[in-house]
């Protein structure tokens, strides 16, 4: 019996070893896994010099939806991962985009920078599609990175299609945000 007790005390003992021992803090597997689509030789979550962006498109397929694709904001460490889904035809989310950051760069202007009124960001555009962004992981999205977040994504998409699309917002190695586009279009 003492042996059993003995060998359980050990096994515990490692177990507790090994669950003290975890990621080191700071560091993102999943950040350095991904690379930027519109800039394929910088990894997501590092400072996107504006000369490494690519110029061309990549050319995105609407009608293969969804496809999970990484962007990065110049001159800054945020980034978006985007599953993207079905195309909406016309200028609506084009408008959406630009009027919406248009309306972000306003606020900066007129208040500074800080994080989103209640946690959240909800611009109506045209035919019900709207852009709607929230808080994550218990972080903060603050308008800057907001601002910054539509602008890369409007620019993505300018250069492929325009659509509907689901996102996560990441500032370095931690997830602030998450949004979406949306709507009947």
């Amino acid at each position: 019996m003492q042996f059993m007790c003995s060998l359980i005390v050990v096994a515990l003992a490692q177990f507790a070893a090994v669950c003290q021992t975890g990621p080191v803090p700071g560091l993102s597997v999943f950040a350095r896994s991904r690379y930027c689509a519109n800039a394929p030789t910088v990894k997501a979550g590092t400072f996107l010099d504006g000369r490494d962006l690519l110029s061309e498109r990549t050319n995105h397929d609407p009608q293969r939806a969804p496809e999970v694709v990484t962007v990065c904001v110049p001159h800054t460490q945020v980034y978006l991962i985007m599953t993207l889904g079905i195309h909406i035809s016309g200028n609506i989310v084009q408008s959406l985009l630009e009027n919406a950051a248009l309306y972000v760069l306003n606020l900066i202007v007129r208040g500074g920078d800080g994080p989103l009124h209640n946690g959240m960001f909800n611009f109506p555009g045209m035919n019900d599609v709207t852009l709607q962004v929230w808080n994550a992981n218990n972080h903060q999205t603050t308008y800057g990175v907001l601002g910054g977040a539509i602008g890369a994504l409007h620019d993505w998409m300018s250069n492929n299609a325009y659509g509907s699309v689901s996102f996560g917002i990441y500032d370095g190695v931690n997830q602030v945000g998450n949004g979406v586009v949306n709507g009947a279009g």
